[in-house]
């Protein structure tokens, strides 16, 4: 097995834990676990290129979806 597909099991388990967390502590707090935890699994490092895209993306689907097409992202215990 490479490490290639280590990375790929590796990402699909992430997404499993992704999707059974989710209902739990919502889509916002999920993503942006979600989102750290890959990019440092995946050799990110350093505070802004860990934090910009987290920002961009969970603020863009914010805007997106609960603010201009009014559809509501799911919530959970803490957002």
């Amino acid at each position: 097995m490479t490490q290639a597909d280590v990375r790929v099991l590796v990402t699909i388990g992430m997404l499993v834990a992704y999707g059974l967390i989710m209902p739990t502590l919502g889509f916002f707090a999920t993503s942006a676990l979600f989102l750290l935890l890959h990019m440092l699994y995946l050799g990110i490092r350093g505070p802004v290129w860990l934090a910009s895209p987290i920002i961009l993306l969970l603020g863009t689907a914010w805007a997106l979806f609960e603010r201009f097409l009014g559809v509501p992202l799911p919530h959970g215990l803490i957002y």
